[in-house]
């Protein structure tokens, strides 16, 4: 009989894909939402600098995004009492909604550029390794560290903010007549939200103060991400190289020994770790995760689960009941299993087999282990467990 350990393995690669997909629709209404917001926040601030200020468009637009960049150079700024009461509430707006909407739009431009490193490199014979890619059951933590190529993850983490640093550079140059260097001090006091003041562009046109409001917003957003993704990577790699605690023996002796103590297993059960216990461990105990989201998402499951250690469909069926209006009546169980639950079912577990039948594709260490199970099965006098039967699928979690 295949072990609950096994299955869930196996599940675990299919249900990444699934919450990547489903994250990527996530991703797609909040640009859409973001686009909303960063328009509103423009439209109205033009509009009230005008009334409030006498204030053109072109400088409103530029006062708004040395605003949500927090660079302030101090060359336009509010005169009238009345403009610095609406400026004092836009400060802080921009600065918690609007820029991190801005932060999330920049990607399309961040992406872009970094589609091109790919491109180019991949024509230089360096790869991309896609980690999503490397079966948990085949590549060790060590195989995984050994086949990437940090300094390229690296590059094409920092492409985005040195191609943007270039354009910005030869932007001064050519609009104010600055030397390289005095190009790339303004450039870096602008990427970095320092803004001294000694430098802007108050004096340019209103067609380039639109433009240069526009690049000066996704700049310093795509040197914020990029800052990010360069920690986030270094991070990643401390993580596989050991300098991030995983659980030692020790470690590992005591989750089973808490296991022992939480748990109402019979006194000739051996305890046993899970890797959901596994990973929240090392979440813990690297901080790599804020203690109290962690926390958030485990008292969640907790009261989503009915056993409160798996969730089965009656769960599914019973957070969706709670979630429909009062007026609606949910349908039975029963009802809600044949007609809903069953057809998903099997249209997942049909595209799995399809998947697994490619042909040319090589079975998995994972899925050989599980082949040499269901033989020993048929020979043992106990019968095999075939999983097509099973209704229900279980997922688990301490």
């Amino acid at each position: 009989m295949e072990s609950g350990g096994a299955r869930d393995a196996a599940a675990s690669p299919r249900a990444c894909a699934s919450c990547r997909a489903a994250a990527s629709a996530g991703r797609t209404a909040t640009c859409v939402r973001d686009v909303a917001y960063i328009i509103a926040y423009f439209v109205v601030g033009c509009l009230a600098l005008e009334e409030l200020e006498d204030m053109g468009p072109a400088d409103a637009v530029y006062l708004l995004a040395a605003t949500v960049t927090t660079v302030g150079y101090g060359d336009v700024t509010p005169t009238t009492y009345a403009g610095r009461w609406f400026v004092t509430f836009m400060m802080p707006l921009g600065i918690f909604l609007v820029s991190s909407a801005f932060v999330r739009s920049s990607s399309v431009v961040k992406d872009a550029i970094r589609g091109v490193v790919l491109r180019v490199s991949a024509l230089c014979g360096v790869t991309h390794v896609d980690v999503f890619a490397l079966p948990i059951d085949e590549a060790s933590p060590a195989d995984v560290a050994r086949v990437l190529k940090y300094w390229f993850r690296y590059l094409v983490a920092a492409a985005p903010v040195l191609a943007l640093f270039l354009c910005f550079v030869c932007i001064d140059k050519l609009l104010q007549r600055l030397t390289w260097g005095e190009a790339a001090y303004f450039a870096t006091a602008t990427c970095t939200t320092v803004g001294y003041g000694d430098r802007n562009f108050a004096d340019e046109a209103p067609a380039a103060k639109y433009g240069l409001s526009l690049f000066l917003v996704v700049f310093v957003c795509v040197f914020a991400d990029g800052v990010g993704e360069c920690l986030l990577i270094r991070q990643r790699q401390r993580l596989r190289t050991g300098a991030i605690a995983l659980p030692t023996a020790d470690d590992l002796e005591a989750l089973l020994l808490a296991e022992a103590r939480e748990g109402d297993a019979a006194d000739d059960d051996e305890p046993a770790v899970s890797e959901a216990a596994f990973v929240i461990w090392t979440l813990q105990t690297g901080n790599l995760v804020d203690a109290q989201i962690l926390l958030a998402i485990r008292r969640a499951f907790h009261w989503d689960a009915a056993s409160h250690r798996t969730i089965t469909p009656r769960d599914v069926h019973a957070a969706h009941a709670r979630r429909r209006p009062r007026a609606a009546a949910a349908p039975s169980y029963d009802d809600w299993r044949r007609d809903t639950w069953l057809p998903k079912l099997a249209a997942a577990r049909a595209t799995g087999r399809a998947a697994r039948a490619r042909p040319g594709r090589r079975q998995s260490k994972l899925e050989i282990f599980r082949e040499r199970q269901r033989r020993s099965a048929a020979a043992a006098v106990f019968p095999a467990v075939d999983e097509s039967d099973d209704d229900d699928a279980d997922v688990g979690i301490p």
